[in-house]
């Protein structure tokens, strides 16, 4: 249901979203794109691919509330589909990989300093580089 409203149900709203586009969005450049989008996770759901269900999902609760929020998530899950965001899991991914980043410079950096560098002898870039290699990427 709609915003919870008996007898208005929100399948009707995702059934002309993905025929005629987003009301809300009509003759704007994100009308083209967001049907574009939902299109795409319809049809990714239909030939049941990795995680079509969780992303079928989403963008059926997302029916349950206003365009606003259909549009983010249409969005948000079709470029998910197509590999240009990331999901949770991604985020989460990349964030640790960055700290790993930063933390193997700063030790990098300290350790060149306790041998006196840096100079030509201690590069922290060359010291970093000897971390991962020891370390594994």
């Amino acid at each position: 249901l709609y915003r919870g409203q008996p007898g208005n149900h929100a399948l009707s709203f995702a059934v002309s979203a993905y025929t005629q586009g987003f009301r809300a969005f009509k003759g704007s450049d994100l009308d083209g794109h967001l049907r574009s989008l939902l299109r795409l996770v319809v049809h990714y759901g239909h030939d049941e691919k990795p995680g079509a269900a969780k992303y079928l999902r989403e963008v059926a609760e997302a029916f349950t509330d206003c365009q606003a929020v259909q549009a983010r998530v249409v969005e948000s899950v079709g470029l998910q589909i197509c590999g240009v965001s990331l999901d949770f899991v991604g985020h989460l991914t990349d964030l640790v990989d960055r700290y790993k980043a930063t933390a193997v410079k700063i030790y990098a950096v300290e350790q060149c300093t306790k041998l006196g560098g840096p100079d030509e002898y201690h590069d922290p870039a060359h010291y970093e580089s000897r971390i991962l290699a020891d370390t594994g990427d």
